[in-house]
């Protein structure tokens, strides 16, 4: 027998129900909820209080997207699901939650709201799959080393602000890795006195042992198994970050090193541990740490003068950037995305950087994020990050109050653009496809400076491909530069190539003037592509085993500003007139001109010249110009004119474009019903020539016969119903040129 309860109650509202039945409820706080040899489900965002909560005899209990308030004991053989429930433990009283209580062991949300001096104490297992907070200050929860934090494919729990409030005990914190074979830069937040064999490796007997499928990995080192590692490599797969020198160290042993590091880890992994060579396919894992929950505001890290430090997430919670607390530090934070790198890839590193609404940008997209531009301002639970000193150093403090209630797993679009220029390396898979190899930014304004300073983000090497703007002796991934107001070139630097094919896109913001002109400037072919500035730009190179080819100074950008402009243009537009495009454009000013060039292009990055038109008025008057495009495809249609002078000095108009939907050849009647007797006939893609219409009753007798000359050049064509014919449905004819009939049932009201 199934009993389901579904209560639509503000939060707190008391429920008194009493079932006659084996399931009771007596009233708040006073009586006891049974649930006995019966099933009850509470869903649709219900909130149950009750004093006692008992489940016996076969019963079961279904929280659903709904709140069981508990103030005082619990009675269950694991018969209360909680699984996708909330449960809120409010008692004056000392209470213990049983061991074997909820199916599963699984609670969703878990409120500690218990006002007395001993708080909760879990008395078995429980497992967080999304939260765990305090609804108010003073409340304690003892874990008795029974609390896991867990995380799922799905999703990760987080603990909420501790501010004023404990926890006691140990707690297991899981981190879910997906089945990707790459490098991962985790924190631990634990203060764990543990072992990493005993923890990663799940207190493996041997290097082929499994203790416990699905969760830890296999680790290799250069002191093999005498040291705790699975296997002997020379190059190692878990390593820590040494600042002082910049470089990465070999984790010495397995076996003695405590797994407590507020630094962070970089490990490669490849699979749980069943994955234990190389080629071994690539599965799920979850990697878990145990030890005290590092809870209220922490110790400043301190970062070195100029130096970069590998910082951890010491919370078992997302942290929201902006509530970090930073002094004399680089406001970046670099994050090795795992998920970025292609198919012969193992992560790269994303670099967050602050815009002007206070929000934090990924470049260069991709991989665990949103595109290039979109906001991320989290730190995700078990995430490990660099971040760089001033030259005079400085420090980070994480505080209870940086914590978030986001999973910090969804990138939002970015704010309205300002003065940018993002570009993207794209590196093409064995089969045509395209992954995010590596990205920069460049952003203007007017207090920027064009010297390598602080407000400039400093280059993570990655292990693939590099792509960095050169500034000096420094290469960077951000750099906050002067608005355009002169020659000015971008230096851009690529390492670590591969003979393959790449793709640039470059994507400008903002960065429009009136005179200003870019290009990509290409040393090995000797090539000068025109970028648009106020757009986006795509340019395909191959890498070849020829020095040239793989330089790291093969591109740069170069920005011209003309103060005098030739000519201005006043207007430029495009637009669809029965198969052909009209491109019109006006200008004012015109001097010295030679030619303009009409040119066109489908993907709206590869241009050519379509035509060339003389200038007509080159004493300073106006002119207008236009240019018919008998050739336009299905799809957008792009354009922009390009103005020669007579020293050969050019200049190119703002981009437009007109979308040609497939058309086939018909005729339409619209808008059918006819209104105040007015036909309008649109004949798509029909042939020139001599049309013939006549208009039929019911009864088959012909009211309307007329004859009409149609051409390319207007596909409309109207047709007047005298006032005298009677509402009703009618039969259209029309005779094409080619003698054949096309028959359209109109209604006349």
């Amino acid at each position: 027998m199934i009993y389901s309860l579904f209560i639509k109650l503000k939060p707190k509202q008391v429920i008194a129900l009493l079932f006659l039945l084996p399931v009771a409820y007596g009233s708040l706080g006073q009586a006891k909820l049974k649930v006995s040899g019966a099933v009850m489900n509470v869903n649709n965002s219900s909130f149950v209080s009750t004093k006692d909560v008992i489940v016996n005899n076969g019963g079961q209990l279904n929280v659903t997207k709904s709140t069981l308030e508990v103030k005082d004991s619990i009675t269950s053989a694991n018969n209360i699901n909680l699984r996708y429930g909330n449960l809120e433990m409010s008692g004056g009283n000392s209470q213990v939650i049983p061991l074997g209580s909820f199916k599963n062991n699984a609670v969703n949300n878990f409120m500690v709201n218990n006002s007395s001096a001993a708080g909760v104490a879990l008395g078995g297992p429980v497992d967080i799959y999304n939260s765990l907070t305090y609804l108010s200050t003073g409340q304690k929860l003892s874990t008795n080393d029974n609390l896991t934090i867990k995380s799922t494919a799905e999703n990760t729990a987080w603990v909420g602000d501790m501010t004023g409030n404990f926890i006691t005990g140990q707690a297991t914190v899981e981190r879910y890795i997906s089945a990707r074979k790459a490098w991962y830069f985790l924190s631990v937040p634990t203060n764990t006195s543990y072992t990493m064999h005993q923890l990663w490796q799940e207190n493996a007997a041997d290097a082929n042992s499994d203790p416990t499928p699905g969760f830890g990995l296999q680790l290799s080192g250069s002191g093999g198994i005498p040291k705790g590692f699975d296997k002997y490599t020379a190059s190692p797969s878990v390593k820590t970050y040494n600042s002082s020198n910049d470089s990465w160290v070999e984790v010495p042993s397995t076996n003695t090193t405590s797994m407590k590091n507020m630094n962070g880890y970089m490990v490669f992994v490849r699979g749980n541990r069943l994955a234990t060579t190389y080629l071994s396919p690539v599965t799920e894992t979850v990697l878990r740490t145990k030890g005290p929950l590092y809870t209220y505001d922490q110790a400043p890290i301190i970062v070195a003068p100029g130096k970069f430090q590998a910082i951890g997430n010491p919370y078992a919670s997302s942290l929201d950037l902006r509530n970090i607390n930073s002094t004399g530090l680089k406001d970046f934070y670099y994050i090795w995305d795992p998920k970025i790198g292609g198919e012969f890839g193992y992560g790269g590193y994303q670099t967050l950087s602050v815009n002007s609404a206070g929000d934090y940008e990924v470049t260069p997209g991709g991989g665990s994020f949103g595109a290039a531009g979109s906001v991320c301002n989290y730190i995700r639970s078990g995430w490990a990050f660099f971040m760089q000193a001033t030259p005079s150093g400085g420090s980070l403090t994480f505080k209870e109050s940086a914590k978030s209630n986001s999973t910090g797993q969804i990138a939002t679009a970015g704010p309205l653009p300002s003065s940018k220029l993002r570009a993207t390396l794209l590196s093409f898979n064995s089969d045509n496809s395209t992954y995010i190899a590596d990205g920069l930014l460049v952003d203007y304004r007017d207090d920027y400076s064009n010297k390598a300073d602080d407000m400039d983000a400093i280059k993570d090497i990655n292990s693939s491909e590099n792509f960095a703007l050169k500034n000096g002796n420094t290469l960077l991934v951000i750099e906050r530069r002067h608005t355009i107001v002169s020659t000015d070139t971008l230096f851009l630097n690529l390492t670590n190539l591969q003979a393959r094919k790449y793709r640039f896109e470059f994507a400008a913001e903002q960065i429009y003037q009136p005179g200003l002109t870019g290009y990509l400037e290409d040393t090995y072919l000797h090539t000068s592509t025109p970028l648009n500035i106020d757009g986006n730009t795509s340019f395909d190179f191959n890498v070849v085993n020829v020095a040239g080819s793989y330089a790291q100074n093969r591109f740069r950008i170069v920005f011209h500003q003309s103060s005098t402009l030739p000519v201005t243009f006043t207007s430029v537009k495009a637009y669809l007139q029965s198969k052909n495009i009209n491109v019109e454009w006006n200008v004012d000013n015109e001097r010295n001109i030679q030619q303009y060039e009409v040119e066109k292009s489908t993907d709206g990055n590869h241009f050519a010249k379509v035509t060339v038109l003389p200038a007509t008025a080159n004493s300073g008057h106006s002119a207008a110009y236009n240019f018919i495009d008998k050739n336009a495809v299905e799809g957008i249609n792009y354009y922009r004119i390009k103005s020669v002078d007579d020293n050969g000095k050019i200049f190119y108009t703002n981009i437009v474009k007109v979308i040609v939907a497939s058309i086939k050849e018909e005729i339409i009647v619209y808008p059918n019903p006819v209104i105040n007797g007015k036909i309008n006939l649109q004949l798509n893609d029909e042939p020139d020539g001599n049309y013939g219409l006549r208009i039929f009753n019911k009864a088959g007798q012909q009211i309307l016969e007329k004859k009409i000359q149609h051409s390319s050049a207007n596909n409309r064509e109207t047709i007047q119903l005298s006032n005298y014919i009677a509402h009703g449905i009618y039969e259209l004819k029309v005779t094409k040129p080619d003698g054949s009939v096309v028959s359209i049932n109109i209604i006349y009201q």
